[in-house]
């Protein structure tokens, strides 16, 4: 009935308070990757709130065997997406989007499955120009890896990916990256114990053409045989024009970025590049692979997946990774040399199957030669400090640069950071606010930031002794 019009005290009792809404809390973790679904359209951000938003990503087929994709879709299997998405999922991952590539090519609306390799990295790269305005922290490029064959000498989609994060942090949005290797063995075989060494040397030496992938020396960033403290053939430099710098050593190419303490930009920091083929048990497993019920593939999603459900603070390192178990278990040797040459690699514990070290691909060739960066959790805290001083401070963008305000923008920057300081991130913080006289006539003004964030513990020495009665 109509509300009384007498006077007295209106009751609204308001419904629907109780219904569970998708408010994501985790960093969201955005997997790129193809389709052929007519029913997506490419390019765009789809954020995944019910299961029938995974089934915009599966492929359409003639019957269970065809290789010719059919738009009418009598035959529904999941395609790299779907798979992705489960496994970002097994990780961890609640706050999940894709986005599927278009084709470069314009032969189809979307590349096709198994896509030639130059044709994905053409197409990463014009999407990779759109995501860097949009809302991304934790990026998959889904079926790349560092080692790709059948692309440009002068290309490669670790350095591509490494850019976009790189571009996206300085202008917008903190953003990082997983990607994977080639594996020791196509499909679902299990590789022996010499296909397994042979595929660990390879990495170490950044040269994997004895298995699936190709030589990358541009990766290495562990050798410094003039004893200088650069790396020789490290080339994950950020630069001007977003191309990989060459030369001997590629640090001096013309194009490499410096910051403002003179140092070059290492790009490495922002990806995580990981190592190990694991057995993948979810469920879309069955539809994968029927008669096994599992199938081998890159952690990288997963890996994604697991960084995207932690405090920043709180390390990859020792955690279990969550729907995967080992196809063929390194030994704790293989591992740590893995670990040494800042791959992200998997080891079997009494506490199941976990993450060795959460190392970024930062060049590191000793303890007086390497980047601040090298740990996953430094990145991170690194990361969320200056997410909160930007907002923070995009708030007083337009505004006058009087003592009162900047006074204001001073106090509302101590806020954040002293949260991160209680919240265990942080032990300790400085900034400074400058305004110059040149600074204050063009409305500039520099904030310049110390942290020590909480160091991640990775090692333990147990020193044991006897005693006599």
């Amino acid at each position: 009935m109509a509300k009384s019009k007498l006077p007295g005290v209106k009751a609204d009792i308001v419904d629907g308070q109780l219904r569970p809404r998708f408010v994501p809390q985790q960093p969201k973790v955005t997997l790129i990757g193809t389709t052929n679904n007519p029913n997506v359209d490419p390019a765009e951000p789809t954020l995944i709130e019910t299961d029938a938003d995974v089934a915009l990503v599966d492929n359409y087929f003639a019957d269970a065997a065809a290789t010719t994709p059919n738009p009418t879709g009598l035959v529904r299997k999941p395609s790299e997406l779907s798979k992705a998405i489960a496994e970002a999922r097994g990780g961890g991952a609640e706050n999940v989007e894709f986005v599927v590539l278009p084709d470069p090519t314009a032969m189809q609306v979307k590349l096709e499955t198994s896509p030639i390799n130059q044709r994905r990295f053409d197409a990463l790269t014009a999407l990779y120009t759109e995501l860097k305005e949009t809302d991304v922290d934790i990026v998959n490029p889904v079926g790349t890896v560092i080692d790709a064959t059948g692309i440009q000498t002068t290309q490669n989609f670790a350095y591509q990916l490494a850019d976009f994060c790189h571009q996206s942090t300085v202008n917008e949005r903190t953003v990082i990256g997983t990607i994977g290797v080639s594996p020791p063995i196509a499909g679902d075989q299990v590789p022996t114990l010499a296909q397994l060494e042979t595929w660990v040397a390879g990495l170490e030496t950044y040269d994997t053409s004895s298995a699936l992938g190709l030589a990358f020396p541009i990766g290495n960033g562990t050798t410094d045989t003039g004893g200088d403290g650069i790396p020789d053939t490290y080339a994950f430099w950020g630069t001007k024009d977003s191309k990989i710098p060459t030369g001997q050593p590629p640090r001096f190419h013309g194009q490499v970025e410096i910051d403002v303490r003179g140092n070059p930009v290492d790009i490495g920091k922002y990806i995580s590049v990981c190592a190990d083929t694991v057995r993948f048990v979810n469920e879309v497993a069955p539809l994968v692979a029927p008669a096994n019920g599992y199938y081998h593939g890159n952690m990288a999603a997963a890996y994604a997946g697991m960084i995207s459900s932690l405090p920043s603070r709180v390390g990859t390192t020792n955690k279990v990774l969550g729907g995967v178990l080992p196809v063929r278990k390194l030994s704790p040797s293989q591992v740590e040399r893995l670990q040494t040459k800042r791959y992200v690699a998997m080891r079997m514990r009494p506490k199941g199957f976990v993450v060795n070290k959460g190392v970024t691909w930062a060049y590191n060739i000793s303890t007086t030669f390497k980047s601040d960066f090298t740990q996953l959790t430094t990145m991170r805290i690194t990361g969320d400090a200056i997410s909160l001083v930007r907002l923070r401070a995009v708030e007083y963008i337009g505004g006058p640069s009087s003592a009162e305000v900047v006074n204001a923008l001073d106090s509302d920057i101590d806020e954040a950071l002293r949260s991160m300081q209680r919240s265990g991130a942080l032990n300790r913080y400085d900034y400074a606010l400058q305004i110059t006289p040149a600074q204050s006539v063009i409305g500039a003004m520099t904030i310049e930031l110390t942290l020590v964030p909480a160091f991640e513990l990775t090692d333990i020495t147990l020193v044991v002794a006897l005693a006599k009665e």
